[in-house]
């Protein structure tokens, strides 16, 4: 078998255009790259001025700051692209499917990081990467073909969980911040004059008979302990491992050789948010999580919250709330890397429904956080197969047939 290398089938793209003429939808940067090969999300940041590089269908978008964070894309549509994310054309289009495969492989990223620039923040050498080889098999379209539909299917699926939050999480802003739960009779509390009292403590009106308590200190929930009990195997779970709705694993540890900060254990009903300033990262573990109470043992840069079967929605719900990451970087703290820790918390105040209203919530939610969960672990088998299935195909160790 010949080899090729990347240089002989791809060019990078320099052409230009106006950030005037892009917006969130079709703007790539590093950040709305997802890591582990997850496609892209909705640009959060725009320049304001100047130029990005001009990307078309069918180009493949690689993030070349910390290529260990395997941010690559296959783009759908035509947009704009900072200049830290590398746009690869191929010379002929109908190869684009099988050169994304061909970097997708856990492979070519240990290949860029040898080539990598810098210590902190290592980027990618644009000539080292153009040097990578890779076997010129036959059957490229049928390989491109199918690892695009295994990523396809994943991607189908992460759409589904934003879907499926972004519902609950309205449902959630209609009953708990306008406070149109249903009534004694069904109907929305607030838009039928349901009673509401101005409470002192957090200077608004709230319904009748609900409390106002701590985030800390409540009666639904209390903070997970660190320490873990002996166990002969589990994979350790870091913040950097959570990148929305996709947990990607670390290493398999012991019980005796674990670094000191994988010393939390997570639990039914559970849910986990970064301690640190300017990390958003939010995990839950439902009803039917118990794999991921069997499989992981979490980092200490997670703060966990036990809840119950009723409490357990809303509270995720809450710390999904935009006021919440604003609140705790405010009172994150520390020399080096600011965050907050358990009696931080205890300065924000939260709105304690009354049972009733927590259990008929979590009756419609619960559901949707356990299917939520079955697409997590159906994607995390899709990852593996496809990341254990590529390095075969594009050797030509095995064939699709």
């Amino acid at each position: 078998m010949t080899k090729a290398r990347l240089s002989s089938y791809s060019y990078y793209v320099t052409e230009k255009i106006d950030i005037n003429k892009l917006n969130a939808n079709n703007y790539i940067g590093v950040d709305n790259l997802l890591q582990n090969k997850n496609g892209i999300k909705i640009s959060e940041y725009l320049p304001e001025e100047g130029t990005a590089i001009r990307f078309k269908k069918g180009d493949i978008l690689l993030g070349n700051i910390r290529p260990y964070l395997k941010k690559i894309w296959l783009a759908t549509f035509d947009g704009g692209c900072s200049p830290d994310v590398l746009c690869i054309r191929c010379k002929n289009f109908k190869d684009s499917k099988f050169i994304f495969s061909v970097l997708s492989d856990d492979n070519f990223f240990e290949y860029v990081m040898k080539g990598s620039k810098g210590t902190k923040m290592p980027r990618g050498d644009k000539n080292h990467i153009m040097n990578y080889s890779f076997i010129d098999i036959e059957g490229k379209d049928e390989i491109g073909n199918f690892i695009y539909q295994i990523n396809e299917k994943i991607l189908i699926n992460n759409k589904i969980n934003d879907n499926l939050q972004q519902l609950i999480q309205s449902v959630y802003s209609y009953w708990f911040n306008q406070y149109n739960f249903p009534n004694s009779d069904g109907l929305p509390y607030a838009d039928n004059s349901g009673e509401l009292i101005y409470n002192n403590v957090i200077k608004r009106e709230i319904p009748k008979n609900w409390m106002v308590e701590t985030f800390a200190n409540n009666s639904l929930s209390k903070f997970i302990d660190t320490g873990i009990s002996h166990f002969e195997s589990k994979n350790y779970l870091a913040t950097a491992n959570v990148d929305n709705f996709t947990i990607k694993d670390g290493e398999w540890v012991t019980y005796s050789n674990r670094e000191s900060r994988a010393n939390m254990s997570p639990s039914i009903y559970s849910i986990w948010f970064a301690k640190m300033k300017n990390s958003i990262k939010h995990m839950c573990i439902p009803e039917n999580g118990d794999w991921m109470v069997k499989k992981y043992v979490f980092s200490t840069g997670f703060s966990g919250i036990q809840c119950t079967k009723n409490s357990f929605a809303y509270f995720y719900c809450l710390i999904n709330e935009p006021f919440f990451e604003r609140t705790k970087d405010i009172l994150s703290h520390g020399a080096t890397q600011q965050s907050v820790n358990n009696d931080d918390l205890n300065s924000i105040k939260i709105v304690v429904p009354p049972l009733n209203v927590l259990k008929s919530f979590a009756e419609f939610a619960n559901p949707l956080y356990e299917k939520i969960c079955n697409i997590i672990q159906e994607n995390q088998i899709l990852s593996e197969q496809r990341d254990s299935l590529l390095p075969l195909l594009i050797n030509g160790q095995i064939t699709i047939d």
